[in-house]
């Protein structure tokens, strides 16, 4: 379905269009993004974004909007004033605008989003459509690729530690879709988070972690169905 924007879809299900076999080296630990951990980890630079700008954008309004129970014309009249309102959403703007407009703008709009989010964003990042941020405040990210539908808390850290120089070397910290990370969060690659993986509030994760599973201070577990839900925005 299509809405009166002439975007595709509010509903995004997670993409599950190239599941790996069951022999693949690393099919145990779960698929991130539809690949196995050792396919996400060759990936040597960064891909290109699958949605132009303003689909991204709008895929993120409907991902924070979609609790509501509302036509798709009053969701594109509402758009607008939500913008001004909805602090989430406008930080997740601001992230698609460091992330998906040309290098010589990203100054402008890395700058804003330090002064009004307290957000750090390198145009090194990229994430697929769906991406909330509930409480956009202390979120900084670098060489960072993730998928569908992940949700970022505040106060987090998600960067590599190995590849602060260039983009051509290997080590992306890979994000799968549907994770979700919580306040206080250190994510420190190169590691791969499998999809409809968890990172608990004040962990510092160095290791993979397999798909469907949490990870918190505590160790790691398999995703119990109450905690599958990731909270909402707005």
């Amino acid at each position: 379905d299509r809405d009166v924007t002439g975007v595709q879809t509010c509903a995004l299900p997670i993409s599950r269009t190239t599941q790996p076999n069951e022999s693949s080296p690393g099919y145990e630990l779960g698929t991130v993004r539809g690949m196995t951990f050792e396919e996400a980890k060759r990936l040597l630079a960064l891909p290109e974004s699958e949605l132009s700008l303003w689909q991204l954008i709008w895929s993120d309004y409907c991902a924070h909007y979609r609790y509501k129970r509302e036509s798709s014309r009053k969701r594109a009249i509402m758009f607008a004033p939500r913008l001004v309102t909805n602090s989430s959403l406008h930080g997740v703007i601001l992230i698609r605008l460091c992330t998906e407009t040309p290098m010589w703008m990203w100054w402008f709009w890395r700058r804003l989003l330090i002064t009004l989010h307290s957000c750090d964003v390198l145009p090194h990042v990229r994430f697929g459509p769906g991406l909330r941020c509930p409480h956009p405040h202390g979120i900084c990210m670098n060489i960072v690729v993730g998928g569908r539908e992940v949700t970022l808390q505040h106060v987090i850290s998600v960067t590599t530690v190995t590849n602060m120089r260039g983009v051509n070397q290997p080590g992306f910290v890979q994000l799968g879709d549907g994770v979700i990370i919580y306040p206080g969060a250190v994510i420190a690659g190169p590691i791969v988070i499998g999809d409809g993986a968890i990172v608990g509030a004040n962990t510092v994760v160095t290791q993979d972690v397999p798909a469907h599973h949490m990870i918190t201070t505590r160790g790691i577990r398999p995703v119990r169905e109450a905690e599958r839900y990731a909270p909402r925005a707005g």
